[in-house]
């Protein structure tokens, strides 16, 4: 169903469409005879399970995520040059981002194998509402929020 419609203009002086569309789903009804898996999502490593196993997987993101920080913060003292400089930032970053990528790949893959293996019908994610409430986790919420659930 659609909801609606802007025009906008860019600082480009382009005109884009941004457009909302809504769809009904139907939930899961849940009763004793469900398998359900459940995800916790952290900074450096992920945790899944139900009643019967838990799992770990190790993510090392915030290790990454900082080696990558530190690695542009000394690009942007030391190099002087405008164009050599935007350009590392630019590779730095997109290797960040494929490094980062690939582990969230890997994660959702045994997660999903391990729901076909025991025959789970859905996969839950936490929801960290509680952390909207809070003004001062922003930082935190934003390290908790990096892997997103349209992405898994």
């Amino acid at each position: 169903k659609l909801d609606e419609a802007q025009l906008v203009l860019k600082r480009d002086s382009n005109l884009y469409m941004n457009v909302s569309f809504s769809q009904m789903v139907t939930l899961l009804e849940i009763n004793a005879n469900v398998k359900i898996i459940a995800v916790d999502v952290n900074e450096n490593v992920i945790i899944y399970g139900n009643e019967d196993f838990i799992e770990r997987f190790e993510t090392n993101e915030g290790i990454i995520r900082t080696r990558y920080f530190l690695k542009r913060r000394r690009l942007q003292t030391k190099i002087r040059g405008k164009e050599l400089r935007k350009k590392l930032l630019e590779k730095y970053k997109g290797r960040e981002w494929r490094r980062i990528r690939e582990i969230y790949h890997k994660a959702a893959k045994k997660i999903i194998s391990r729901a076909l293996e025991i025959g789970a019908t859905a996969i839950v994610m936490e929801d960290l509402m509680i952390h909207k409430k809070d003004p001062c986790s922003e930082e935190l919420n934003g390290w908790i929020h990096r892997w997103s659930y349209r992405r898994f």
